[in-house]
């Protein structure tokens, strides 16, 4: 049996999709015999910091096979059919990885759309013999937290928020390149591509929300901000108990 907790910074707003539970319940399934088996951490970086700076500048490599396509959220089915595609396979050798049927797909990315400013999406297209195949894609999202809270369950009042302030974080909420298709010199146009579009928004913080321990890159550019763990207990031990 397996559930995940936040671990510290309670006195800070959620963050849009973010696990939040009272400070107390770590330590009580610690009691019980919980152990933490994985771990993941939030990053941030301001606007001034060293790598924003950094991958503001052009991007002066043009010698590459990649086109990064910033598609129209206004046609929500067509965005979603490329990303259905991206995702299942991207995702197929994943543990735990269940795919979606289109319908469920759809009706998920509708939700998310209203969280993104155009240029906010953007598909990774690879050039081939055949023309531009779509190969992965970066999902930034504005962290409308706070603005989902005051809804207060009321689904009717969802996407509200798309007329006003934009907040001041962006997420870097999802990457996925097909396995193979992957490249130093991609990774770098999408971190190019991701700043620009924080900076041409105005945004003030750029956060890397739940990004597990095995990503150790973050680490190095920005910092930690928020500790989650995947608690554990196995079914001998949970029957103990009862």
């Amino acid at each position: 049996m397996e559930h995940r907790f936040q671990l510290n910074a309670f006195d800070t707003d959620p963050m849009v999709q973010e696990p939040r539970n009272p400070d107390y319940y770590p330590r009580l399934f610690e009691n019980a015999g919980f152990n933490i088996k994985h771990n993941w951490y939030t990053y941030e970086v301001d606007s001034e910091s060293r790598f924003v700076k950094k991958y503001s500048t052009p991007f002066r490599s043009l010698q590459t096979n990649y086109v990064i396509d910033e598609p129209d959220l206004g046609n929500p089915q067509e965005v979603a059919n490329r990303l259905y595609r991206i995702i299942n396979q991207g995702w197929a050798e994943h543990i735990g990885f269940t795919a979606l049927s289109v319908e469920e797909f759809h009706s998920m990315l509708v939700s998310l759309f209203t969280l993104m400013k155009p240029g906010h999406l953007k598909i990774i297209q690879e050039k081939t013999p055949q023309g531009l195949e779509d190969i992965g894609y970066l999902a930034l999202i504005a962290d409308y937290g706070t603005a989902m809270q005051k809804l207060e369950g009321d689904a009717s009042k969802f996407g509200h928020w798309q007329d006003e302030k934009l907040p001041d974080s962006l997420l870097w909420y999802s990457t996925t390149v097909l396995p193979g298709r992957s490249s130093p010199s991609l990774a770098k146009i999408l971190w190019h591509s991701g700043i620009n579009t924080f900076n041409q928004y105005g945004y003030k913080t750029l956060i890397w929300p739940l990004a597990t321990e095995a990503l150790t890159w973050h680490r190095k550019h920005a910092i930690e901000t928020r500790h989650y763990g995947l608690f554990e207990i196995s079914l001998d031990q949970l029957a103990a108990l009862s």
